[in-house]
């Protein structure tokens, strides 16, 4: 039933819904969807009778405005969606205003009383049950958005900040009666782990993950040897690839088809020509240069 309404009303207003969310992968689709599933997990298990299509609409709609003015973007959604679902004419204004305001007031930050039910439902919905990686991997993606050419030592230094100062024993993350009846267990499982974190692990935790992402994305060339394809900063195709060399085991990398061009950019025609634009790596040449690319991943230099 769960997935039912879910797909439903994704369904009704997704036109909608994938205008604010197809640019935002912290606050985007995944994490609505999830929203409304906890919704109504905490609903059937606490015996709540909460309208399970309200609680499912305002899941979805309530983090609209997350890409585009965070600091705001509970009022700004609230708002929003109070004036589209008035104009659909198909729920009476109480109800819709039952559902704005539960938009309005589900931030960790909120922290005045509950318009309803509903409302305190869907801010604990929101938190999810606490699992620290996620929280990192999360809070790196926002990061990551906001500044894409800072060094992951420097993104892990900010995320350890954040995971302190909103989710420690003495964060302003703030637990309303029914996210802390029914996450209880986790909420003091995240509160041991955060009591024993620190930069390195967190940024051992974004490693990882970049690792898991990256070997999502190897595939197998005709020939059966593995492959990775990337841009670079200037948006070129690149890869790194096994090579078929018999005599040691040697790795591909570089830019696929360079562009030949004069001094002044101007394109020469390549059709006659052969360029190499890829290095044909050994383990050992590999092995000299990955204290140098780990050490810029850390900080952004070489040396």
């Amino acid at each position: 039933m769960s997935k039912d309404v879910i797909e439903r009303l994704k369904e009704e207003y997704g036109k909608e819904l994938d205008a604010f969310y197809k640019k935002d992968s912290s606050h985007g689709w995944n994490h609505v969807e999830n929203v409304a599933k906890n919704a109504l997990e905490i609903n059937r298990k606490m015996i709540l009778n909460l309208n399970e299509e309200y609680l499912v609409l305002a899941a979805l709609f309530h983090d609209i405005y997350s890409d585009t003015d965070r600091k705001n973007h509970h009022t700004l959604a609230a708002d929003w969606f109070a004036k589209f679902m008035i104009k659909q004419y198909k729920y009476d204004a109480i109800d819709i205003l039952e559902m704005s305001l539960a938009i309005k007031e589900h931030r960790a930050s909120y922290n005045g009383e509950y318009s309803s039910l509903l409302s305190e439902v869907l801010a604990a919905a929101d938190r999810g049950a606490p699992d620290l990686n996620s929280l990192i991997i999360r809070s790196s993606k926002y990061y990551l958005e906001k500044e894409p050419n800072r060094d992951l030592k420097t993104i892990a230094e900010n995320v350890y900040k954040h995971m302190l100062e909103k989710y420690s024993r003495t964060g302003y993350m703030k637990y309303n009666a029914i996210y802390s009846s029914f996450y209880k267990k986790e909420i003091h499982n995240m509160y041991v782990a955060i009591d024993d974190l620190n930069i390195d692990k967190v940024f051992n935790i974004l490693m990882e993950n970049l690792k898991e992402q990256e070997e999502e994305n190897v595939n197998k060339t005709n020939r059966g040897f593995s492959i990775f394809n990337f841009k670079d900063s200037y948006g070129n195709m690149c890869s790194i690839q096994e090579s078929s060399a018999a005599s040691e085991p040697k790795i591909w990398l570089g830019i696929d088809n360079a562009k030949i061009t004069t001094k002044d950019g101007t394109p020469i025609d390549s059709e006659n020509m052969t360029t190499f634009s890829r290095m044909h790596l050994s383990q050992e040449q590999v092995k000299k240069l990955l204290p140098l690319l780990e050490n810029f991943v850390k900080t952004g230099n070489l040396n």
